[in-house]
């Protein structure tokens, strides 16, 4: 099969991606309000550290779950905004800038030692 792809096909996969993204998001809007939806999306093993990250981010049960070892320092921010807890188990704390830090100590203050 050759690689690559004619317009039509172009088009065709335009398409599915932007169904998907639709999709992903429809599911990640799902679990962040109910997360005992979790285990009905078949999509959830191909959801990005991102995704993830929002989840986490709203539900501390999915840490178990969560790739947490492909979190960028963002989805790290983001994470410990909401659920400071997993401060001891973020490899990037010397990564923030002076900005989140300060946003992070704002909203968290016992987070102050860790900065």
């Amino acid at each position: 099969m050759p690689d690559k792809l004619n317009d039509f096909e172009k088009r065709l996969l335009g398409k599915c991606r932007r169904r998907e993204k639709r999709l992903f998001s429809a599911w990640l809007e799902a679990i962040k309000t109910s997360p005992r939806l979790a285990r009905h999306c078949h999509y959830l093993n191909a959801f990005p550290p991102t995704t993830w990250a929002i989840l986490l981010s709203y539900h501390a049960e999915f840490f178990n779950i969560a790739p947490v070892h492909k979190f960028s320092t963002i989805d790290w921010y983001w994470v410990l905004l909401y659920q400071s807890q997993f401060i001891k188990y973020c490899p990037c704390v010397d990564e923030f800038n002076e900005l989140q830090k300060k946003f992070l100590v704002k909203n968290n203050p016992h987070l102050a030692e860790y900065f």
